[in-house]
């Protein structure tokens, strides 16, 4: 994306600005506006696309996917979260949070660290635990 770019979308107007640091605004005219800090500091927030965290990467706050996969191979300060999508957890993968799929799975490694819950539920609700639940909630786990 270029700085200042505009597309057509369906007879609205999306204006997308990039600043310098990396962040984009998106003007999605009455239907609302979406920014996005990209700087490296803070949380990764995409929606509509997977978000992998390589092995020498760290977030320092929170990944979240929506409508796309999370894979985590590097660090994760915060918590890790995909909405519509599977949480893939890499051997080394260090999520201080929580790692949570909504309507997806989660594929942990036995050597990954999660400082919170491991969970994933079939509803839009991520409580864990509970009746919407599919899958085993993982509580606080050693990091090896």
């Amino acid at each position: 994306m270029d700085r200042g770019a505009s597309e057509s979308a369906d007879s609205e107007t999306l204006i997308t600005t990039r600043g310098r640091h990396g962040d984009v605004d998106i003007d999605l005219g009455r239907r609302g506006h979406i920014r996005i800090d990209d700087s490296g500091e803070g949380d990764r927030v995409l929606m509509g696309d997977d978000i992998t965290v390589e092995k020498d990467e760290v977030v320092e706050g929170d990944a979240v996917a929506i409508g796309g996969n999370v894979t985590v191979l590097g660090k994760v300060m915060g918590d890790a979260v995909a909405i519509g999508g599977n949480m893939i957890l890499g051997d080394s993968a260090y999520v201080a949070g929580d790692a949570v799929s909504v309507g997806g799975g989660i594929e942990k490694s036995k050597s990954a660290y999660v400082g919170g819950e491991s969970c994933r539920s079939a509803s839009s609700s991520p409580s864990c635990p509970g009746p919407s639940t599919t899958g085993p909630c993982l509580r606080r786990q050693p990091h090896r």
